[in-house]
């Protein structure tokens, strides 16, 4: 939801009131307010950084995705324990022939709906339901801002002009819409003429380069991943990220050491549902997973998830002592997928968070008096 700051109330309510007045409550009592599913791990582009992508034809992995009726049913359970908002992600979820009827059915049910696509698949009729039935927002990733320099990552030739095609559909209907993409060293120089070309749609831009290994734990994706100091170099071109680096770097020696597992909201306030139907906290951590077809969503939210909450770690890590822990992306998701032991340490983030720190907030850096 933290994308979506610019709007002045949250279903009706004044923000002042649901951050002073609702999320205390709703934090201690792990209400699950937003989650998010991906319909499918299949996908029509073969992105070079993708972690999850698997063909589009595969008949073994389309036969093992959760059926219409699964979805429907646990989107019922989901908003029967208090849910808001959900994220409809994949893989290419357009890539389901009852996208319309999940989503449908997430929108009648008063669901706040964000949905992650690549753009290629949308057709008239898509771009007809967003506009009777709005999204939150639809947030679509672009690769390049050239045919040359987009289908260099996608693999995939004519996938750009499928992608501004659905595109300008959406804008056409006037449907939210950001744009978003992932530096890596495929497009590392067109980073700037992508945010060009977002600006001259009138749409927001925005990137994440943090490329991870796939979620089997397989490194391709690390192939194209860039440098910490190529990172930074596109940090400094934007005044208001370096403003919230050098923020999130400054109270970083306010967290002291803990002993728990997580550190994060996992199994707290969100949830994350994979293609097959397991219960998991995020995108990144696969287990331990509870599974929707062998049991509820409220068996596995009120019994399981708290236990695995509760978890302790069984080892201390140097991130223990560092000064820079808070401001560091380390977390057992990344360390699981990119070393095999979930308790270790990911080098490339320690490495990207002290050349963040070196180059905005060196001070911080400074030994404590």
């Amino acid at each position: 939801m933290s994308d979506h700051t610019s709007c002045n109330s949250f279903r009706g309510i004044p923000y002042s009131t649901f951050e002073d007045r609702i999320w205390p409550r709703v934090s201690a009592e792990r209400t699950p307010l937003e989650g998010s599913i991906e319909l499918t791990f299949r996908c029509n582009l073969r992105c070079a950084h993708c972690y999850v992508n698997e063909p589009s034809g595969d008949r073994r992995v389309k036969q093992r995705e959760l059926t219409t009726a699964e979805i429907l049913r646990i989107t019922d359970e989901i908003v029967d324990l208090g849910c808001l908002g959900m994220l409809l992600t994949g893989g290419e979820p357009l890539l389901r022939p009852d996208f319309a009827k999940i989503y449908l059915h997430m929108k009648k049910k008063g669901l706040l709906a964000v949905v992650f696509t690549n753009g290629t698949l949308i057709t008239h009729r898509t771009a007809e339901l967003f506009e009777e039935w709005p999204p939150l927002k639809v947030e679509i990733t672009i690769g390049g801002s050239t045919p040359a320099v987009y289908e260099r990552v996608t693999g995939i030739p004519g996938s750009y002009r499928r992608c501004i095609q659905g595109i300008e559909l959406l804008l056409d209907r006037k449907v939210r819409l950001c744009l978003k993409t992932v530096p890596m060293t495929l497009n590392y120089s067109d980073v700037d003429r992508m945010r060009a070309l977002a600006a001259s749609y009138g749409l927001e831009f925005r990137w994440d380069p943090l490329v991870n290994c796939r979620v089997d734990g397989s490194p391709g994706p690390v192939a194209v991943r860039l440098r910490p100091e190529q990172i930074v170099a596109l940090d400094r071109q934007e005044p208001k990220r370096v403003a919230e680096l050098r923020k999130g770097i400054a109270k970083s020696r306010l967290v002291e050491p803990t002993s728990a597992f997580f550190n994060c909201n996992a199994y707290r306030n969100s949830f994350h549902i994979d293609p097959y139907g397991d219960l998991i906290p995020c995108m990144l951590v696969r287990w331990p997973a509870y599974s929707l077809r062998e049991g509820s969503f409220r068996q596995g939210w009120t019994e399981v998830f708290p236990a695995m909450r509760n978890r302790a770690r069984m080892k201390a890590l140097p991130c223990d002592t560092c000064q820079m822990n808070a401001a560091c992306d380390q977390c057992v998701g990344w360390a699981q997928i990119e070393t095999g032991d979930p308790e270790s340490m990911v080098p490339f983030l320690c490495d990207l968070t002290y050349a963040r720190a070196k180059a905005f907030a060196p001070v911080a850096l400074a030994p404590a008096e």
